[in-house]
């Protein structure tokens, strides 16, 4: 009697011979099939090879990165430049900002204006005296085309008055105040309000914000020391500079 596990004579598995596939402990690399008897073809899957960029293509797009964030900072800095160039259509109208902040009475003691304001679309002017203390302050404020016409007017204005008109101005540089500022004192002939035309220090504070350049004159009182009246037109320009930034 055959064993039931023995191939009958007639079978086509009696031609063949017995072939044992056995997969032990090792590496494969690749699709690995491990069946007794296969009928049929036999159908392999893998996963295709994972992509990575060689060092060459990784700083290639490190630099095309970079260019286009530095042309990005380029383009919104020129953009917010032409915007701060088109800041303002006319002069702010600064002089009631000056005239009612409550420090206006220690700046200028005892004050009255001097004339009507000037308002137009390029200027805007204002001033303030004082016959018992024998102060005066005036204020200029004036629009340029763009910030390059403003440094250049203030360029101007640090070389001071013409000296031929016997007119001497001392400037050094000012920090903190617009986007560039000098402060300095002249000696110079007032209006007849300051008692038979004498002749006071005058100091000045001139800067220049966007496309806009101010210009602050403050007849010194005689009691005061050039530190004390610096300090007034300091604070007057950080007031309107706080404006023009708003």
């Amino acid at each position: 009697m055959a064993d039931e596990h023995t191939p009958h004579e007639d079978s086509p598995l009696a031609s063949r011979k017995e072939v044992h596939n056995k997969i032990e402990d090792g590496d494969f690399h690749g699709p690995v099939i491990q069946a007794g008897i296969v009928h049929g073809g036999v159908h392999t899957y893998s996963r295709p090879p994972r992509w990575r960029p060689s060092k060459e293509q990784l700083w290639r797009a490190a630099r095309i990165t970079a260019t286009v964030l530095a042309l990005a900072a380029v383009a919104t800095y020129f953009t917010k430049r032409e915007l701060d160039d088109r800041k303002f259509s006319s002069p702010p109208y600064v002089c009631g900002t000056i005239w009612q902040n409550p420090n206006f009475r220690r700046w200028v003691p005892d004050a009255k204006e001097g004339g009507p304001p000037e308002i137009g679309p390029e200027i805007t002017s204002c001033s303030w005296t004082s016959r018992s203390q024998k102060a005066e302050v005036s204020i200029i404020v004036s629009r340029q085309g763009d910030r390059g016409e403003a440094t250049e007017l203030l360029d101007k204005l640090k070389k001071g008055p013409d000296i031929q008109s016997g007119q001497t101005l001392i400037h050094s540089y000012e920090p903190g105040i617009g986007d560039d500022a000098t402060i300095g004192e002249s000696i110079a002939s007032t209006q007849d309000i300051l008692s038979d035309k004498e002749i006071w220090q005058v100091c000045q504070l001139n800067f220049r914000r966007y496309n806009v350049v101010v210009e602050l004159r403050r007849v010194k009182n005689p009691g005061e020391s050039t530190g004390e009246s610096d300090s007034i037109l300091r604070e007057m320009a950080f007031v309107i500079d706080k404006q023009l930034k708003s």
